[in-house]
């Protein structure tokens, strides 16, 4: 793991995901008073991010990594795939007892790391940031009750569509009606994602091939018909989602294979 000096300079940071920090919702002095406190974390791909138990707050600024834990029957747990704006350890760091989860890289990423203790000082003292904190909470816990009343009732064959989809529309890559996910995340993972086996999650991505809904290879899953796997997510879930709503894939939206690879990134510009 790479981290760079304490107190680094926004300004001088050159990837745009900076502008994302707290989903977007800081600007001008508060930003950059976030990013003096923190520490910028380069690692390289399935590098630990943040530990269960540690008392700081992960801000991805570029790449993507899973969030996961363990089970009380000692399964891994994969709650999302995570990108640029999202915040791990925020309840933590506020003084809630939560579940910790731990952030590992599924390819290169680059993100900010504040202590408990300096966020909580920023909190007391920028009435911005503890704003955009509260939101950031607020936003994540809307979204993950809205993904648990979407699969409540759904087949593993829903389940694991959904999540194809899910990562078809943020981290695909479109190219003359083809969607390319390069993003690594193996069957087991793909499993532990979708609450089923690495056996069913086979069983399932056998039967799309089949139906000429998407195609794999070593690196890469292809979804050949975009329209369709949506419209099948739609049908499954009651009252569609949100996922399945989506416009047209994008690189990133602030979480394969049987496939391995990195997803492609716009270079860096500056801010």
């Amino acid at each position: 793991m790479h981290v760079t000096a304490k107190h680094a300079s926004v300004n001088g940071y050159r990837d745009p995901g900076h502008t994302r920090l707290l989903g977007g919702r800081l600007s001008g002095q508060d930003r950059d008073a976030l990013f003096a406190a923190g520490r910028l974390v380069r690692v390289g791909s399935r590098q630990p991010l943040l530990g269960s138990q540690e008392d700081r707050v992960l801000l991805m600024l570029r790449g993507a990594a899973k969030a996961w834990l363990v089970s009380d029957g000692g399964d891994e747990v994969i709650t999302g795939i995570v990108g640029p704006g999202h915040a791990t350890g925020l309840l933590g760091v506020l003084g809630y007892t939560e579940t910790g989860h731990t952030i590992t890289s599924l390819e290169p990423v680059e993100a900010l790391s504040v202590t408990g203790a300096d966020l909580r000082h920023l909190i007391a003292t920028r009435a911005r940031i503890t704003a955009a904190c509260l939101q950031t909470v607020a936003e994540q816990h809307a979204a993950a009750s809205a993904e648990r009343r979407r699969f409540a009732g759904t087949s593993v064959s829903q389940r694991v569509a959904h999540r194809l989809l899910e990562l078809a529309t943020r981290w695909g890559q479109p190219d003359d009606g083809v969607i390319h996910i390069e993003l690594h995340l193996s069957q087991q993972e793909l499993a532990a994602w979708s609450g089923t086996s690495r056996e069913s999650v086979a069983k399932v991505l056998k039967r799309l091939r089949a139906s000429g809904l998407i195609a794999t290879d070593w690196r890469t899953l292809h979804v050949l018909d975009l329209p369709r796997l949506r419209e099948h997510c739609a049908r499954s879930v009651p009252g569609g989602s949100s996922v399945a709503r989506a416009g047209r894939p994008r690189s990133f939206a602030g979480p394969a294979p049987a496939f391995a690879g990195t997803s492609k990134v716009s270079p860096p510009s500056d801010a």
